[in-house]
């Protein structure tokens, strides 16, 4: 198995649609791929911020199920590696030269990429409004976990206004702020009891709060825990500055 199957059978070995068999060959793909190992990291990280947020999920079909089994295991008759049709001395050099030598592929975390994808996109606010509770109420009937959003009293950052975006196909929370000459945007996800694995990125603790550092695209993108919820705030700021914003954020 390789990297792009490793990505289209991803979220089915997510949701645990995969017998024993199948599930023991992808997770033998991770365990010698560190970019997707990263990102089933992600992507089981965000799905159980998810469930304590949401109602259960709705168990897919039997029907679709059985359908995806049976792509599968199609596919995988269907991508005998040639490898193994050759003498077996032969065919183990060469799985283990496949299995060690394959190109490592540069996967920025899906939260990262849509802080900033947000943060450039001139979509208009589905609300807009400077006052937190009023933009936080918009969300309510629309997101289905408590949006709390910080506000950063010591700094004069004006709330501009938000609307709703996607994670992972899920629905999150985007709002933006302005201040200083600058626009700062921020992302609100359900999360867990810590920051997703980044690569390249950097870690310290804040203000009593663990804060991971990273860049894409050009952009600064810092993710910090407040209770329940993961945040970004992404901007072309200077890191000091950005740093500093975090620890001022204050919940109500």
């Amino acid at each position: 198995m390789n990297c792009r199957d490793a990505d289209k059978y991803l979220l089915a070995y997510i949701d645990g649609e995969f017998d024993g068999a199948e599930s023991s060959e992808i997770e033998q793909h991770f365990k010698f791929c560190p970019a997707c190992r990263r990102k089933v990291e992600f992507e089981l990280w965000f799905k159980r911020g998810v469930k304590t947020a949401n109602p259960p999920e709705v168990r897919a079909p039997a029907s679709l199920r059985a359908a995806v089994h049976r792509t599968y295991r199609e596919e995988q008759v269907r991508r005998i590696p040639w490898a193994l049709k050759l003498a077996p001395a032969a065919a183990v050099v060469l799985v283990f030269a496949w299995i060690f030598f394959q190109p490592s592929i540069d996967i920025s975390m899906p939260i990262v990429e849509a802080s900033v994808d947000r943060h450039t996109d001139n979509t208009p606010f589905d609300v807009q409004s400077p006052d937190p509770k009023q933009v936080a109420d918009y969300f309510t009937t629309r997101i289905k976990y408590a949006v709390r959003l910080p506000q950063f009293r010591h700094t004069n950052l004006e709330l501009l206004g938000g609307r709703v975006a996607t994670l992972r196909d899920a629905p999150v929370a985007y709002v933006a702020y302005q201040g200083n000459g600058r626009r700062y945007s921020i992302i609100a996800a359900p999360g867990l009891d810590r920051l997703p694995v980044i690569p390249e990125s950097v870690r310290m603790r804040v203000n009593n709060r663990d804060v991971v550092i990273t860049r894409h695209n050009g952009f600064l993108v810092v993710l910090w825990r407040a209770g329940d919820m993961v945040y970004s705030i992404t901007s072309n700021d200077d890191e000091s500055e950005v740093v500093d914003l975090v620890a001022d954020a204050e919940f109500d």
